[in-house]
């Protein structure tokens, strides 16, 4: 159920092809599925690891036991980077920022002194840079 709740949104795109591009904050409703699906393999990882260490018996057992909580704790913390940490920096490094310049020449051309301009809670500060 949670693969369909992460690949039918795609599909459909892929099915429908608009016209126009899609943001991906527009699918951030899909990202607690993602998460949790991510913790359930982390959880079946570190039962498999666990086997292992129980599994494991004689001298070798305690080289084996440390070098597999070695390998469980390197694993893990190589699975979550790359599930969370990466997919939100690169979603920092690829949003479009906007071009204040571009702004601020548009309003000085469009707008006479004196003209009253509204906006929301950031209109003060961007008109500032202006």
């Amino acid at each position: 159920m949670a693969v369909l709740w992460l690949a039918l949104p795609f599909a459909m795109l892929w099915i429908v092809k608009p016209h126009h591009g899609s943001n991906l904050r527009y699918f951030s409703f899909m990202q607690p599925v993602y998460i949790l699906m991510v913790g359930v393999g982390l959880v079946a990882a570190g039962r498999w690891m666990t086997q292992r260490v129980d599994a494991s018996d004689g001298h070798d057992a305690r080289h084996c036991q440390w070098w597999t909580g070695c390998a469980a704790t390197v694993a893990v913390t190589g699975v979550v980077v790359v599930a969370l940490v990466v997919p939100t920096w690169h979603s920092y490094q690829v949003e479009k920022l906007n071009d204040w310049k571009a702004v601020c020449a548009d309003r000085r051309s469009r707008v006479p002194p004196g003209d009253a301009i509204t906006g929301d809670s950031y209109t003060p500060g961007i008109l500032n840079r202006c």
